[in-house]
């Protein structure tokens, strides 16, 4: 496959053990490589912009629909993800994903009305029918580390350093490995990965602007994120959209 006609999107939906939550599907383009420009070592993510539908495109129908008969006879009750390397005639699957999304369910949790525990809760009973959304056309999360992120190294000399800027972000970032101690907030060291920060917009660059706006709020030793989140997405989905797949 050529990677200058590809797009690799991955395509996520909601089933409640009988049937598809909807509105419920969406497509998230995301970013694995440590560095800007795809550079680096591979990570669980760095980022992505998640894209929620109203109703199921071309691209939903083509991939994670078409297991509607396997997820009815397991039962299955949560989210399934299909990351695809899409092609003018043809969608090839890379992997199949059964849990949360990481980095993607916080961006979609930003999303949501209501109490997120309230909607899981409904999804693992089966009775869900659909997720109640903001009405937000992208919503996107960056990840803020340290060091040893996104190595396995047991040092730990950042552990206990402020981090500074958090209660500025109040419900648009979800913490990670940190801690709360005299009302500051401080890294507990582990992997390095410090919080995701989320943001939503009407477009891609004003989704970049206000996430990467709120990245900059915070104060820590030697952050790392990186500042191509979302780059890729509009001329991702103008191809995508001539193709026909959305």
């Amino acid at each position: 496959i050529d990677p200058s006609t590809t797009v690799e999107v991955s395509t996520e939906g909601w089933f409640n053990g009988v049937d598809w939550i909807q509105p419920g599907f969406n497509h998230t383009f995301e970013e694995k490589r440590f560095m800007v420009g795809n550079l680096g070592s591979m990570t669980g993510c760095m980022g992505n912009v998640v894209v929620p539908l109203r109703e199921p495109d071309r691209l939903v129908k083509e991939t994670v629909m078409k297991m509607t008969p396997m997820m009815k006879k397991a039962g299955w009750r949560g989210p399934i993800d299909v990351n695809c390397l899409v092609t003018k005639e043809h969608a090839y699957a890379l992997e199949f994903t059964c849990r949360f999304g990481y980095d993607a369910i916080e961006a979609l949790m930003h999303g949501m009305k209501g109490p997120v525990g309230g909607f899981l809760f409904e999804v693992a009973a089966g009775i869900a029918k659909g997720i109640s959304l903001n009405g937000y056309d992208f919503l996107m999360v960056v990840r803020v580390s340290h060091f040893p992120y996104p190595t396995d190294s047991e040092d730990i000399g950042y552990e206990n350093g402020p981090v500074l800027g958090i209660d500025q972000l109040g419900k648009d970032v979800y913490l990670s490995s940190m801690y709360k101690k005299d009302e500051k907030y401080l890294s507990s060291g582990g992997d390095g990965t410090i919080c995701k920060v989320v943001a939503h917009g009407r477009d891609v660059r004003e989704t970049q602007r206000r996430c990467y706006d709120k990245v900059h709020k915070l104060k820590l030793m030697d952050p790392q994120y990186r500042t191509d989140i979302g780059n890729r997405v509009e001329k991702d989905m103008a191809r995508l959209r001539e193709w026909g797949w959305i």
